[in-house]
């Protein structure tokens, strides 16, 4: 029998798993939105490029969220198994696509959406051994 701790633990950490996967979404769709709008035309030079993605304050937001997702998931690591941790940030490659769908416009393909459905699935088996 698990004590209120460990539980209290145990839900700590799924919550951070969550932030930190919105985190990474975040970070997935603002990389392509702004590494997109900043490629310019074909006439920009790959030195022009990088200045202006190292200038870009969206992509320093999102190299920040990507660096807080790695911190929290090593914090989580010390509350849950790596068994139950890698699992649940696979909800990143659920909440991508659809954030890919729902801001960026792009079409999944009906054996994409099943293949999503599996991973959703999937991370709420391991959850419920979390």
């Amino acid at each position: 029998k698990r004590s209120e701790q460990q539980m209290y633990g145990g839900t700590k950490s799924i919550w951070l798993i969550l932030i930190a996967v919105v985190l990474m979404t975040y970070a997935n769709v603002v990389l392509k939105v702004r590494i997109t709008a900043l490629g310019g035309g074909s006439s920009a030079s790959w030195l022009s490029y990088i200045l202006s993605m190292m200038l870009d304050p969206w992509i320093w937001s999102a190299v920040i969220a990507a660096i807080v997702t790695g911190l929290l998931y090593v914090i989580t690591l010390r509350q849950l198994e790596l068994s139950v941790v890698e699992p649940l940030f696979a909800l990143v490659f659920v909440l991508v696509p659809l954030a890919a769908v729902l801001i960026l416009g792009e079409h999944l393909p009906p054996l994409r959406i099943v293949g999503l459905v599996l991973i959703f699935v999937g991370v709420i088996l391991v959850g419920q051994t979390a």
